[in-house]
């Protein structure tokens, strides 16, 4: 893969996450692109979840058998029963590289009392030299702390298995799972 192709590669799966957020409230789906691929040993990490530990993202798509657009829509589907219209409201804001992108958004929902509730998403993401996801950085600002608490009861700091147990229950209560 050429410099160009992995920029290119790069500036297609940031509009792809831009896509599949923006439009997915009226879908009930969040639809990456199959150039989404993440690496086995592929690993998500950010401060809000258990102070920036390091979660084996690979492994957990590998062993769950799920792609990631269904991992997204799961959770995504958590936070809809109490924000339904939560989307990103930002236009794509991306710097691609060599190496990986970043990209920076806003979300924002209504909740059933019309309040409106937002958060500011910034993520770094890195591809190795087959244009596969290998490290997914993501950072917050302090409302999506909040939100979190709203929609899962977890107060911040929270740990990464805190958060899956959350969403383990909230698949075995809306899916029978």
């Amino acid at each position: 893969m050429t410099s160009i192709d992995r920029v290119a590669l790069h500036q297609r799966l940031a509009r792809g996450f831009w896509d599949g957020y923006a439009h997915a409230p009226e879908l009930k789906r969040v639809n990456y692109p199959d150039e989404w691929i993440f690496t086995e040993d592929a690993v998500a990490m950010s401060p809000a979840y258990s102070s920036g530990a390091e979660f084996p993202l690979g492994k957990f798509l590998a062993e769950s058998g799920l792609s990631w657009s269904d991992v997204a829509t799961i959770d995504m589907s958590m936070y809809w029963e109490h924000l339904p219209d939560l989307r990103i409201v930002t236009p794509l804001n991306c710097i691609a590289g060599e190496e990986g992108f970043a990209m920076w958004q806003r979300f924002a929902g209504t909740t059933a009392d019309g309040r409106v509730l937002s958060f500011q998403e910034t993520d770094i993401i890195r591809t190795d030299e087959d244009g596969r996801i290998c490290r997914w950085e993501f950072y917050f600002d302090t409302e999506f702390c909040r939100i979190v608490e709203l929609v899962t009861g977890l107060p911040s700091p929270f740990t990464w298995d805190d958060y899956m147990t959350k969403l383990s229950s909230h698949v075995a209560a809306t899916m029978g799972a």
